[in-house]
């Protein structure tokens, strides 16, 4: 979650760049927002597994990304929108890397859950997949059902990392604000 947040700050400033616009306080807090929308699921599937917490709207790209985008497009206009896509884009990115079991990156059109460089049932690949069914039995072969709590509320290398991501994008908004 650090990490989305440091994601959302240099997504900001990107957007701005690009578009040629002076950074914000707002444009700024709407980054940040849109990096971590998609873990709204959190909220409301608190009791579930991290994994299966990912079976849900927020978490299918190829739905959330157009639907959420076309609605902000027509609300707030083009840079918003291309702010939520490209924050939203980089959440998954970073849920389908590293310690995540990743996204169901190509539902409805695929059930199969794919990550980066993960490990199917104890092999490294660089694209894992997983069905359904797989995924479940991995989980439980790798004892990996409560990462997200081992991972995100204990001192870890997995949060340690997150922090430094998040650092590291604040001094380059501080180091963005004073040219």
């Amino acid at each position: 979650m650090p990490l989305d947040i440091g994601l959302g700050i240099v997504s900001a400033m990107l957007i701005s760049e690009i578009f040629s616009i002076k950074i914000s306080t707002g444009l700024i807090l709407y980054g940040i927002l849109f990096a971590l929308l998609p873990d709204i699921d959190f909220l409301i599937l608190s009791s579930r597994n991290a994994y299966q917490r990912r079976d849900s709207l927020t978490h299918y790209p190829l739905l959330y990304l157009p639907l959420g985008g076309m609605i902000l497009w027509l609300g707030l206009g083009k840079i918003i929108a291309l702010l939520f896509i490209l924050t939203s884009f980089l959440h998954f990115l970073h849920d389908g890397i590293g310690t995540s079991w990743g996204l169901k990156w190509l539902y409805p059109f695929d059930e199969r859950w794919h990550k980066f460089l993960g490990r199917k049932f104890g092999q490294l690949k660089f694209l894992a997949s997983w069905t359904p069914d797989e995924l479940s039995r991995d989980v439980k072969l790798q004892r990996q059902d409560t990462w997200f709590r081992e991972t995100h509320f204990r001192p870890s290398p997995i949060l340690i990392t997150e922090v430094i991501g998040l650092i590291i994008a604040i001094v380059f908004l501080v180091f963005w604000l004073r040219r």
